[in-house]
């Protein structure tokens, strides 16, 4: 019977050693906030289903930053160059909605989160006397650098 008990003993401390020292190998999954923080330049743009990569974008770029502000560079005549603020609004198993400063986005990610694409459609925004931007059905493609 002690050898019963014995055994029972090194077999319940070699089965709480592997537990103890089992933990999770995998990486964590990024939040949908860290997927967009850094900075994206544009592989393809369409407005209306027309190529407007060239010239209007070719040097476009945005960075999202983790407090929730973001910078485009030669992104006229849609963006800004002082950028904004961006939120995520939901996401699916797809897609991530976001909201860029009151315009709703749709974006979806590549399978390996460096390329994302951004769609929206652009209503007329009067500034003053001149017209902000273009009106329509964007589609940004970008590639994260």
């Amino acid at each position: 019977m002690k050898a019963y008990k014995n055994i029972f003993y090194v077999m319940a401390f070699c089965s709480l050693t592997m537990v103890m020292s089992c933990n999770d190998d995998d990486p964590s999954e990024p939040s949908e906030e860290e997927r967009f923080v850094g900075a994206w330049t544009a592989s393809s743009v369409t407005l209306n289903n027309v190529d407007v990569l060239n010239p209007e974008y070719s040097n476009f770029r945005i960075t999202f930053n983790d407090d929730g502000s973001y910078i485009t560079v030669d992104g006229d005549p849609i963006f800004t160059d002082t950028g904004g603020f961006w939120t995520i609004t939901s996401s699916s198993e797809s897609t991530v909605n976001i909201d860029l400063d009151g315009v709703a986005v749709i974006a979806a990610f590549g399978a390996d989160d460096s390329t994302v694409t951004l769609s929206f459609t652009a209503n007329d925004v009067v500034v003053g006397a001149r017209t902000k931007g273009l009106v329509g059905a964007y589609v940004f493609a970008l590639t994260k650098q």
